[in-house]
């Protein structure tokens, strides 16, 4: 079973990029899928889904999410293979971080015609067994942010900006600045320690 159907490679079941425009952005293997859509009352198999995988990878491009199913359970037509959304049909996406239990990421997808889902909004939630939520979910907002900023145009956007090197102005202090303009700071001659001279004595040196 596939939702949006993703062409996978056979060598290292990795996505194939839609067109030469898309650009994967992160990877992360050992995440755990569950997505439902509906609730469970009343009972309506028409639109109550709920979808599980143990174990896949997920992939970011700067077009879309893409997770890929590496359950080593027996293939038939009704079993979970890989799902696929585009950027703009996520919202209210959420990153959580339990006491216990691993970073998972949450969000609500549309759907599309023909996709497997029903015509109802999916709760669809990314766990990262691995680690690496915090970067999914940092690279996810600044895509959005840039995608936003282009006008909905993503074709453009094959990398992301590393985020400047900070460095705490001091042990008791929480502001930070960017480590370049602290070594800057540094290299600065330090203000002269004596005060200037009274303005008679600058007089009479004179």
């Amino acid at each position: 079973m596939s939702v949006n159907w993703v062409s996978i490679q056979e060598n290292n079941r990795k996505p194939i990029p839609l067109d030469p425009q898309e650009t994967f952005l992160y990877e992360r293997s050992g995440v755990h899928l569950s997505l439902k859509t509906g609730s469970s009352y009343p009972a309506d198999h028409a639109i109550n889904i709920s979808i599980q995988s143990s174990n896949g990878a997920l992939f970011l491009s700067n077009r879309r999410v893409v997770y890929i199913s590496e359950q080593n359970a027996k293939k038939t037509p009704e079993t979970f293979t890989d799902f696929s959304t585009q950027i703009h049909r996520i919202q209210d996406g959420r990153l959580y971080q339990p006491w216990l239990g691993a970073n998972y990421y949450e969000c609500a997808v549309q759907p599309v015609a023909n996709g497997g889902l029903p015509s109802v909004m999916a709760i669809t939630k990314f766990t990262f067994n691995n680690g690496g939520a915090f970067e999914f979910q940092t690279k996810f907002s600044e895509l959005q942010e840039r995608i936003h900023a282009m006008g909905g145009d993503a074709s453009q956007i094959h990398h992301l900006e590393d985020l400047p090197v900070y460095a705490v102005l001091g042990q008791n202090e929480s502001s930070l600045i960017p480590e370049s303009i602290s070594r800057t700071q540094e290299n600065e001659a330090p203000p002269p320690m004596d005060a200037p001279p009274a303005y008679d004595d600058a007089v009479v040196a004179k």
